[in-house]
């Protein structure tokens, strides 16, 4: 025996309509836009810099190439893109990485960093 329950049928209706109302805000302002496209093109450019002529030196237990590259630890590619726009200072990133990576003295991974920085930074 099949029970019909009256106005199901737009009870479901409206609620498929509120889910996928809620499943498109969930995407944001920029919906499926590659990071390609919304990201910086001249951060990336520095961030391909330090790769280059930095890339081979160890940040604690791992490569600058592989924190650039890896989908698990992106926060050298955070502060590494703050420092480009001059959102933190070279004290504090330096101070900032020392702190999350076990970097020794005399290490010099975060001199190269610097050193590809460009003489003008732009601005947010």
């Amino acid at each position: 025996m099949v029970i019909e329950y009256p106005g199901w049928k737009r009870a479901c209706g409206r609620l498929a309509v509120v889910g996928l109302c809620a499943l498109l805000a969930g995407c944001g302002a920029q919906g499926f836009v590659r990071d390609s496209v919304v990201e910086d093109p001249g951060a990336q450019a520095f961030l391909d810099k330090v790769n280059q002529q930095c890339g081979d030196l160890n940040l604690g237990t791992a490569t600058i190439a592989w924190l650039i590259q890896s989908q698990d630890d992106v926060y050298f590619v955070d502060e590494t893109s703050k420092l480009y726009f001059g959102d933190v200072s070279r004290a504090q990133y330096e101070d900032d990485m020392s702190s999350f990576y076990p970097v020794g003295e005399g290490s010099r991974a975060i001199p190269c960093i610097f050193e590809q920085l460009p003489k003008q930074r732009p601005q947010r």
